[in-house]
């Protein structure tokens, strides 16, 4: 499993991939910027879930989701967004652009996050396999249609 964290402050890099890797040796790849880097680092490797700060230098990192949310077209690993503040309305606004959860980094346990990455990885291969059971039947439909 490889997780993709997207974190500008050194500080909460580390306490982070400490953090993960308490629980997962060797298993973190880090960026510090936005979108641009991201998109690059996700054409070049396999990242099974994104750790998203909201408080990035260059953007919101709402705005990186929605941006990439467009870019990608739905086909991106499931992304869990962190925070400093636990601030309600954000969250909402992550969830309804597609962030599989919302962690705030005051409340951050390995155990609170491995659960959030791990629920973020089994949500999205199911969804993605019941994707391909729904596509496959609607195939079938279209053959057995007169």
């Amino acid at each position: 499993m490889h997780v993709l964290l997207v974190e500008d402050s050194p500080t909460d890099q580390q306490i982070i991939r400490d953090c993960i890797e308490s629980a997962m040796p060797h298993a973190v790849l880090t960026v510090r910027s936005d979108c641009n880097d991201l998109a690059q680092l996700l054409g070049a490797s396999t990242v099974d879930c994104v750790l998203l700060d909201n408080d990035l230098p260059t953007a919101s990192g709402l705005g990186v989701l929605n941006a990439f949310k467009r870019s990608a077209r739905n086909h991106y690993p499931p992304i869990v967004m962190l925070t400093g503040s636990g601030d309600e309305s954000v969250a909402v606004e992550a969830m309804k652009l597609g962030a599989a959860d919302y962690l705030s980094k005051n409340e951050l346990s390995p155990e609170n996050l491995m659960r959030a990455i791990r629920a973020a990885i089994d949500n999205h291969r199911l969804q993605a396999q019941q994707n391909k059971y729904y596509d496959n039947l609607a195939r079938l439909s279209m053959v057995d249609d007169p």
